[in-house]
């Protein structure tokens, strides 16, 4: 049997909304000293695709791994900067 790979962070696109879901309580701590105002849907942090990779960048600048159940494309391909 493989072994399952750990992460904190696990991130699924919904289209006109992205959601951040904390695997644990360093994660939902980081997001409550980190995030001025957060959406929550059930155990999900929303997050507008505009704002992803600005989000990702600080998760990942603090130690946490993402998993992503999607291929997110580079910025520049989307036409978006980084906030």
């Amino acid at each position: 049997m493989a072994e399952r790979e750990e992460f904190d962070i696990l991130v699924q696109d919904h289209g006109s909304i992205m959601l951040v879901i904390p695997q644990n309580q360093d994660v939902k701590d980081w997001f409550r000293d980190h995030v001025a105002e957060m959406q929550t849907l059930g155990p999900a942090i929303a997050v507008e695709p505009r704002f992803i990779f600005t989000l990702l960048d600080g998760l990942e600048e603090a130690g946490f791994t993402v998993a992503q159940d999607i291929d997110l494309p580079k910025p520049h391909t989307l036409g978006l900067p980084r906030v």
